[in-house]
């Protein structure tokens, strides 16, 4: 159904919905490719249906571009989280955001922080588990996003580590520790030490994006069982190496993180 939203109170649900036209149903949404209507039963022009565009959205499919409908403020205000989802779609599709929407985003980092912490982490799970994650944490960075998003200082690193990671089954916790590393996170000294720093960091991550229980284990273990590769693995005894892979799922992850990282190291 066809509908016209009021005012969002919330910076988040408009407080009045009405019935409208396709037309002003259109200009209510987030970005213009995402305000494509299809008309299956109309042919004529094309098979399968009539594409029904209101807001240039086929024009900025064709571009590439993410760009919002109409006002980009005004539709930032709508919804915040809308910066993130600018950010995760061009990131994936390989679009560039619109110059204008760009500016808004960036003008308007600090509203992000309004946004409750539930909806920022499943955007995030959603951009650090595809494969465009380092591309999407880039723009996330030159945008000013990583402060919001980790509340922590704004950082502009050059994600080597994250771009490094190429092995199958990446997920959030692989990339957490990625981008933890990339912002300079030092997880050297004894294991206890390297244990404590970890925890500390990912405790505020996991307030930050609300991860779960599981979730902050497995971001500690994959740190944990890095800076024990690094650090003790050559002057560990076959009882201790045994015990380090016997992480499972953590070891190999950190594997992949010391495989990515190592190219760094040689280079420099």
């Amino acid at each position: 159904t066809f509908r016209s939203d009021g005012p969002y109170s919330d910076s988040r649900r408009p407080d009045v919905v009405t019935f409208s036209t396709p037309e002003a149903d259109a200009k209510r949404r987030d970005f213009t490719v995402n305000a494509l209507f299809l008309d299956p039963l109309d042919e004529t022009l094309r098979p399968g249906g009539r594409v029904i565009d209101f807001v240039g959205g086929e024009a900025d499919l064709k571009r590439r571009v993410i760009r919002a409908v109409g006002d980009p403020e005004a539709r930032l205000a709508e919804d915040h989280l809308r910066a993130l989802r600018a950010v995760r779609f061009a990131a994936r599709l390989g679009f560039k955001i619109d110059p204008t929407t760009q500016a808004a985003i960036a003008a308007h980092t600090r509203e992000l922080r309004g946004v409750s912490r539930e909806r920022i982490g499943e955007e995030m799970r959603k951009m650090l588990a595809h494969p465009s994650r380092a591309r999407a944490v880039a723009m996330l960075e030159e945008l000013g996003l990583d402060a919001p998003v980790l509340e922590e200082p704004a950082r502009r690193t050059g994600l080597k580590l994250m771009h490094g990671l190429s092995a199958e089954g990446i997920g959030l916790a692989e990339s957490l520790a990625a981008w933890a590393l990339d912002r300079g996170l030092v997880i050297t000294g004894p294991a206890a030490g390297a244990g404590s720093v970890a925890a500390r960091l990912v405790a505020r991550y996991r307030k930050a994006l609300c991860l779960s229980n599981d979730e902050r284990d497995r971001v500690i273990g994959v740190l944990e069982t890095l800076a024990a590769l690094e650090e003790h693995w050559d002057d560990a005894g076959v009882a201790r190496q045994k015990r380090i892979v016997g992480g499972g799922s953590t070891f190999w992850s950190a594997l992949a993180l010391l495989g990515a990282r190592e190219p760094v190291r040689e280079a420099a």
